[in-house]
């Protein structure tokens, strides 16, 4: 849910700073190049869950094969059956394969990108100079209200969800 919750921010983000230089237009047609990689990397961002579904489905048929290799073995082996189970509900549950197939390859984008699209990562992604950084983020340089936001996001997502599946 953190990542989901991550990636949509991150794609409206993208979105209306991309809509923002298309209306503003200061560099002319470099202001439009600039506006359709602010789109691109928007869409990539709400397109995350189509390169995660492949993944999902490679480790659940992995599930699969362990727990039935694993299920071979004689009846009488009692504490291997339990253990069977014990993984079956735990490290090997559906929940825990979705969670870690979302968390493994899209959460770990969160470290690269912790100052959000001012982070190095982010910048390279939209191929921006001195001229792009300005006209995308109406500034050269990061507030430290923008960056406290940022950094402070994930900490925030996950109080949403404890708020959310609590209540």
């Amino acid at each position: 849910a953190v990542v989901s919750l991550d990636t949509t921010v991150l794609a409206s983000y993208y979105f209306w700073r991309g809509w923002l230089v298309a209306m503003r237009r200061k560099r002319g047609s470099e202001s439009m190049a600039l506006h359709g990689r602010a789109m691109t990397v928007g869409l990539t961002f709400t397109m995350l869950i189509l390169w995660q579904r492949p993944i999902q489905l490679a480790v659940i048929a992995l599930r699969k094969a362990i727990l039935s290799a694993m299920l071979q073995v004689d009846p009488s082996w009692k504490f291997w059956h339990l253990a069977v189970q014990g993984l079956e509900s735990t490290v090997l549950s559906h929940h825990a394969i979705l969670s870690f197939t979302t968390a493994i390859p899209f959460g770990l984008g969160f470290v690269l990108m912790f100052d959000g699209p001012r982070s190095l990562v982010a910048c390279k992604l939209l191929s921006l100079g001195k001229d792009g950084v300005e006209e995308f983020f109406g500034s050269s340089h990061p507030s430290n209200v923008e960056l406290l936001f940022w950094r402070l996001r994930m900490p925030v997502y996950i109080l949403m969800r404890a708020y959310v599946t609590t209540v």
